[in-house]
């Protein structure tokens, strides 16, 4: 597993470099606009398949002719409702060890009065941010 980082360049350079050509499947799990799908799209070999899990509001929808080059390629987009049956799913990843969410924590906050400071780095005001954690003291 390699840890891609958009500091250290272009994140599809990155991926096709470190997978030794365009990948198989690419998922996209966040990001504020629709540049992450593109980059998903770009980084995909022919007859690949894309996975959106994001949202995206409030931007411009982009011109059918812009994915052109999507043709050979799969794309899904779903909403993903996080429910009891989804959630311990995901929790026997934890158990097995086959998902580690301390990863995705890029920040650490502590107390009550920086839940709201940590809401905004969500809401694509820090770009170093992938999921900030507050601590509360009891």
């Amino acid at each position: 597993t390699d840890f891609i980082a958009y500091k250290d360049g272009d994140i599809v350079a990155q991926i096709v470099a470190a997978n030794g050509g365009p990948v198989d499947s690419a998922i996209v799990c966040g990001g504020r606009d629709t540049g992450t799908v593109d980059q998903a799209l770009f980084m995909t070999k022919q007859n690949g398949t894309v996975i959106n899990l994001a949202s995206f509001m409030g931007e411009a929808a982009k011109p059918l002719n812009y994915y052109g080059f999507l043709m050979d390629k799969t794309f899904k987009s779903v909403l993903v409702d996080v429910n009891r049956d989804v959630l311990e799913r995901l929790m026997v990843l934890v158990q097995c060890g086959r998902l580690a969410p301390e990863k995705l924590v890029t920040h650490k906050l502590n107390g009550l009065e920086n839940v709201e400071t940590a809401l905004m780095m969500m809401d694509g005001g820090n770009r170093d941010c992938i999921k900030p954690v507050v601590y509360f003291e009891q």
